[in-house]
């Protein structure tokens, strides 16, 4: 058992929003994420500090760019826009056998069609992947746009005091992982990006002074916007804090470019709303719809971050023909990727020191130290953390992944194929134990009997 709190999933997604996944909003978040990627790659490998420094960044961003990339795989190798097809047709032909259905579910499917290739024509869904990797994905116009709280303190002229104490402890925070030369080739990257691949009603007020004052040179605006702004230091923001004056800081570049892509996102929410209401009923309809169908079939409601219990079993897979992934690791498979090169795959001395002298504790089987082992749980994003149970309620490992073949879980799950990837708790406890020397904290943890 696996109790978590998985984020969301759309199970009842139909053909038509599955085409716009892969035709769209797959492709664009691939586009954005491994653009910042590259840039922050190439400066990670010139400099320690800066490895560090964006090192938590780089791997929130290489996560979800896997996830879009394998999505994208998965939905097309395993037919889902045809299974999904075959299931609407089916459905429809169903309606067409009675007239009470055909008056209640006639028009359902094509009113969905009709939302999605406005969707698509229209590009706002698209639009906000570019907005929020901008606005998100650079860092001077997040740490900006966040200081509009500052602004309306500074309107009031209340609790100014508190308020520039707040934002300097924010600072300090911030500036910790920040580089100037970083931050402003991704910012030059992402409104390239923007410019050259939506259509013009959305680009917001920026673009026109880019255009006006700058001669169309996003590289010159990037200039002046970190030679001037008063967020491209650490000691230019403090100096602001110390004469804090809200027209400066309405004026500044940076925090005037994050809150006009804010604008822009605003617009597209409302191009959304003017079909959410049709596209909410519609979907609720067929939903309804699908359940009459199929009466004796077991239906359950998408994941949305609330608490879920998912129950499977501990088994190995058949990715492709001709192969086949065990259900366990164990740690000659960690001696067996080790890469020097590769801050992931790096292993440290001491642990290689463990493995050659067989020192694993009390926490092998057999001689063998567990690592990772394989279920049929249905996980999501989420779900990273959560403990898996066994049948008794005891912790027996970690769930942190699902295989990358099946990355189209989100929205179809396969039994056969779909697997949970959970680090064994014997791993986690040997750890902390043997390779850390924190063994005093297994005093304070009841281990339900020895080699298990």
């Amino acid at each position: 058992m696996i109790l978590g709190y998985p984020g969301s999933t759309d199970r009842f997604l139909t053909s038509y929003g599955i085409r716009q996944k892969l035709d769209q909003l797959n492709p664009s978040d691939i586009l954005l994420k491994t653009a910042k990627m590259d840039i922050m790659k190439r400066y990670m490998d010139q400099s320690d500090a800066l490895r560090i420094a964006y090192a938590s960044e780089y791997a929130y961003l290489a996560n979800f760019q896997k996830k879009s990339i394998q999505e994208s795989k998965a939905l097309t190798r395993l037919n889902v826009y045809d299974d999904k097809k075959k299931l609407e047709d089916g459905f429809s032909d169903w309606i067409r056998q009675d007239s009470a259905r055909l008056g209640k579910y006639g028009k359902v499917l094509n009113s969905l069609k009709d939302i999605y290739d406005q969707k698509m024509a229209d590009r706002a869904d698209e639009a906000q992947n570019y907005i929020l990797e901008t606005v998100m994905g650079v860092q001077i116009l997040n740490f900006a746009y966040g200081t509009n709280e500052l602004a309306t303190v500074l309107a009031e002229n209340d609790s100014v005091a508190e308020a520039v104490e707040d934002f300097s402890s924010r600072a300090d925070e911030f500036y910790q992982n920040y580089d100037l030369s970083v931050d402003s080739e991704i910012l030059q990257k992402m409104l390239t990006l923007y410019y050259n691949n939506l259509p013009e009603e959305y680009r917001p007020e920026v673009f026109d002074l880019i255009k006006k004052k700058f001669g169309n040179d996003i590289n010159r605006y990037a200039n002046y916007v970190y030679s001037t702004s008063i967020f491209a230091t650490k000691e230019k923001f403090e100096a602001f804090l110390k004469k804090p004056s809200l027209k400066k800081l309405e004026k500044d570049p940076a925090f005037k470019a994050a809150n006009q892509f804010v604008a822009s996102y605003i617009l597209t929410r409302f191009i959304q709303m003017s079909y959410e209401e049709d596209f909410n009923k519609a979907r609720r309809l067929l939903i309804a719809g699908l359940r009459e169908m199929n009466p004796g079939k077991a239906f359950y409601p998408d994941a949305n971050s609330t608490m879920r219990l998912t129950y499977g079993q501990v088994k190995s897979y058949v990715p492709a023909d001709a192969v086949e992934y065990n259900f366990q690791t164990t740690g000659l498979g960690i001696l067996q990727k080790d890469d020097p090169a590769n801050d992931e795959f790096r292993v440290p001395a001491r642990l290689k020191e463990l493995y050659a002298a067989k020192d694993f504790g009390r926490y092998a089987e057999n001689g063998v130290l567990p690592v990772c082992f394989l279920t049929t749980h249905d996980i999501t994003g989420g779900n990273s953390g959560s403990p898996v149970m066994n049948a008794n309620g005891e912790l027996i490992g970690v769930a942190f992944d699902g295989n990358s073949e099946a990355m189209s879980s989100d929205i179809k799950y396969d039994v056969n194929l779909q697997r949970t990837i959970a680090v064994d708790i014997r791993y986690v406890l040997f750890v902390i134990d043997k390779f850390a020397g924190a063994g005093y904290l297994m005093d304070e943890m009841q281990i339900a009997g020895e080699g298990r």
